[in-house]
């Protein structure tokens, strides 16, 4: 599913290869929000050499366990990045995540990776990854009532149980980004993941002007990161837990 600012667009592969090689052949200053694995091994050219290097990233053990004080509630599922099937697909598009020595450099491939503030590459087009459910729990957490259901997606629960979320946390989402836009309100959990992203791209994009940061990137290159709501803490919270665990 693609949202590019006034549209979702769903896609086969083959018409989603011809839309993103005809965005990297646009050049400079173009930034695509990506929901899917764009890191793998702690180091490419050595995988194995950390334990979890082919099953979970260090970022997403960030985000699924008490001892960080960020642990996702049921409904927003930060899975080892070896469970989510559709970095297969990313592989074939974008050449990432880039998972051993047979991969050719980054330097080669059509988009930057885009993975500590300051790293966007101007000069080329560049991808950044983004968790949808986890930057809307950051966005909501606190304006949403203790107790209430973050279930939004998946075909075992009430379609009507789960648009209601999702559409709760979509207002949210507005009223805190201060987007101005005209956003078509999403009609299904794909749509709202397209639309976040978009509203996170878009965000990170001004926030280069803008004091108030209201995005940044957590994780590194090595162990994995996301593009996410600018949180109280989190950052910090971040860096003195990946020198010490």
């Amino acid at each position: 599913m693609v949202f590019d600012g006034a549209r979702y667009l769903p896609m086969p592969a083959p018409e989603l290869r011809d839309y993103v090689n005809r965005i990297a052949s646009e050049g400079s200053g173009t930034l695509v929000c990506w929901d899917a694995p764009l890191t793998g091994p702690a180091d490419s050219v050595r995988p194995g050499s950390n334990p979890y290097d082919f099953t979970k990233r260090r970022i997403e053990r960030f985000f699924s366990i008490e001892a960080t004080g960020f642990k996702t509630p049921k409904g927003i599922s930060v899975l080892g990045y070896g469970a989510c099937a559709h970095w297969t697909i990313t592989r074939s598009l974008l050449g990432l995540p880039r998972v051993g020595p047979f991969d050719v450099p980054e330097s080669r491939l059509p988009f930057g990776l885009m993975t500590e503030p300051g790293c966007w590459d101007q000069h080329r087009p560049c991808v950044v990854e983004t968790h949808p459910a986890l930057a809307a729990w950051l966005w909501c957490q606190g304006e949403r009532q203790a107790g209430a259901s973050w279930v939004y997606k998946g075909s075992k629960y009430p379609v009507d149980e789960r648009r209601r979320v999702w559409r709760e946390m979509w207002d949210i989402i507005l009223r805190r980004t201060e987007f101005a836009e005209d956003l078509p309100c999403p009609e299904t959990d794909d749509q709202f993941d397209a639309g976040v992203g978009y509203i996170l791209g878009t965000m990170i994009r001004r926030d280069e002007a803008d004091q108030r940061r209201r995005c940044t990137m957590v994780g590194n290159a090595r162990d994995g990161a996301f593009l996410v709501p600018s949180t109280p803490g989190l950052v910090d919270t971040w860096n003195r837990w990946s020198e010490t665990d």
